[in-house]
């Protein structure tokens, strides 16, 4: 039960915004009492949490398995793009909106998943490349990973690419060969061809 109205909200959520839905939505939604829902949730912010921390869990798996699968650094790169191009098709911005003015700390919370776990992903990645002779010598690595991470928060960001005139997967698409262009030796030129002829 507890699952079928976590499930029902999060559909809600994702189609209307977290300020919208109400708990009574969230009821009618699932087909329970408000007073069932009480019985697993404390209130429409705990309901919220649920939601964020399951997403995360979810974004944070994908990210390991972007690492423990690739085959080489550039690699990595473009299924860490590919599973941004999912979690950004289940978010709309009214999503990250609502959750950063009415809930801060669920907010804090996907705010920690970019500063932490993709910062020390991005950072790993770049020291693979150097490794692998795949990234140029001369790289300035803590630049370089600011840098992704500050294109990573535009992806939600509306005004940035507004839909009337792009679509999103193929802005992130474009914008991870552009980036690995930009960062990639003579070496590893012949590999983004590869993958991106092959995609």
């Amino acid at each position: 039960m507890e699952q079928r109205i976590q499930q029902k909200a999060e559909e809600l959520f994702f189609a209307y915004g977290l300020k919208s839905v109400s708990m009574d939505d969230i009821a009618k939604g699932s087909g329970v009492s408000k007073k069932t829902i009480y019985q697993f949730f404390d209130d429409k912010k705990s309901i919220v949490s649920a939601i964020v921390t399951k997403l995360v869990e979810e974004q944070q798996q994908e990210l390991e398995n972007s690492l423990s699968t690739s085959e080489n650094a550039i690699h990595e790169i473009i299924l860490i793009a590919k599973s941004l191009k999912v979690l950004i098709s289940k978010i709309k911005p009214v999503i990250l909106y609502d959750l950063n003015k009415y809930f801060p700390e669920c907010w804090k919370v996907m705010k920690a998943y970019k500063e932490e776990s993709l910062k020390t992903a991005l950072a790993n990645n770049l020291k693979k490349g150097l490794s692998q002779g795949l990234y140029r010598e001369n790289l300035d690595c803590d630049t370089v990973c600011q840098f992704s991470l500050v294109q990573f928060s535009s992806f939600f960001k509306p005004d940035d690419y507004p839909n009337t005139t792009f679509q999103i997967s193929k802005v992130i698409e474009k914008v991870t060969e552009l980036f690995l262009y930009g960062i990639v030796s003579a070496k590893g030129h012949v590999l983004i061809k590869k993958y991106f002829d092959n995609k």
